[in-house]
Parts: structure tokens; C-alpha cells; sequence
């Protein structure tokens, strides 16, 4: 459903008529074609259909030797899928409070259709019997993933967060407190 979500709102930016026929979301109801559940039943559809074309995730296709298509950017770039390219995507200004699209990309060298994944956490972690320890632990692990976390997305087919989407998550993290009190010492 957010390959779905992503692409559709790709192609709600770039066409009047998709926005205004089919919209975009988890599920649209699709003009037609075939449809399939998941990244494995969309990938089994196309290799089993000469000449089909089909979205899946970028990591999956790389995993799976699925071929892929450059897309045409905003700036008329045709952009290759790479991680770098999905990375590049978000090497733009983004707003603070983190909710963005990245689909049709200012960036010139970013691919088009590439999108974040998003943690929600509360910003006040003193709620119910949570304990400053677990708090501490949460933000403790949000740091590691956008520092040392980082290593781990290339041998996993997936894009680093830019430079740009790297310090709004440190100025996020930074917010979270306990019962008004930081939570990340400075």
C-alpha cells in the first residue's frame, strides 16, 4: 500500500486527468489492468506477461533482476532509479515539521517517484506509566538510525537519508522531551 500511495501520488502530480479520475491513495480504483497484492504478486504478474508494465519498490525489483525505467523529471531529466538518485529526491528544502511528499522532485538529479518512510512518536513521551528510561531508549534508537543506522540501507537496496533529511530528523529528535524537559542532552 505505500508503493501504491506513492506512486499514485506521482501520478496525481503529473496529470489533471489521473487526479481528478482515480486520485491517489493505499488503494485507488484503477482504470485497468491487472492487480496483485504486494510487491511479490505485482513482480509475479510482470514476469509472467511479456511486455507487461508494473510498479514495484526499487529494492525489490534490484533483489528480484526485475528491469526498471528512467522517469522523466520535473526538470525533463529522464533520472534512473539508483539509491543515489532516490536519496538526491530529498536533498531539497523540506518542512520542518517533516510532512512531504517527495514524488516529482525539484531536484534534478533526485528520481521522481521515490518517498520517505515515516516514524510517528509522541513528542511528549511522559504519557501513561511510560518511564523516562523507555523514552530515553526510543530516542536513543531514532538517533542511531539516522547516524550509524545509515550503513545498513545500501546492502539493503534502500536510499540513505540525504544530508538535508538528516538534520530535520536530528532537529525532530531534538524535540522530543519528558514532561517538557529534552530528552537528547545536548
Amino acid at each position: 500500500s505505500g508503493t501504491t500511495f506513492i506512486f499514485t501520488n506521482y501520478l496525481s502530480k503529473v496529470s489533471k486527468e489521473w487526479r481528478e479520475k482515480v486520485g491517489f491513495g493505499k488503494a485507488v480504483r484503477w482504470p485497468g489492468g491487472l492487480g496483485a497484492k504486494g510487491n511479490p504478486g505485482v513482480a509475479g504478474l510482470i514476469k509472467q506477461i511479456p511486455g507487461t508494465i508494473g510498479y514495484i519498490e526499487l529494492a525489490y525489483a534490484l533483489q528480484n533482476n526485475i528491469p526498471y525505467a528512467s522517469i522523466k523529471n520535473r526538470g525533463g531529466i529522464f533520472v534512473e532509479p539508483t539509491l543515489e538518485s532516490i536519496m538526491e529526491a530529498s536533498n531539497v528544502e523540506l518542512p520542518r515539521d517533516a510532512r512531504v511528499m517527495l514524488t516529482d522532485t525539484p531536484s534534478l538529479k533526485g528520481y521522481p517517484i521515490s518517498g520517505f518512510t515515516w516514524i510517528i512518536v509522541y513528542k511528549d513521551q511522559r504519557y501513561g506509566s511510560r518511564s523516562f528510561e523507555r523514552a530515553k531508549a526510543l530516542v536513543d534508537l531514532l538517533w542511531w538510525m539516522v547516524h550509524e543506522g545509515q550503513r545498513f540501507t545500501r546492502p539493503l537496496d534502500y536510499a540513505p537519508l540525504s544530508s538535508k533529511a538528516v538534520k530535520l530528523a536530528e532537529e525532530i529528535i531534538k524535540s522530543i522531551n519528558y514532561g517538557g524537559r529534552p530528552i537528547l542532552k545536548q
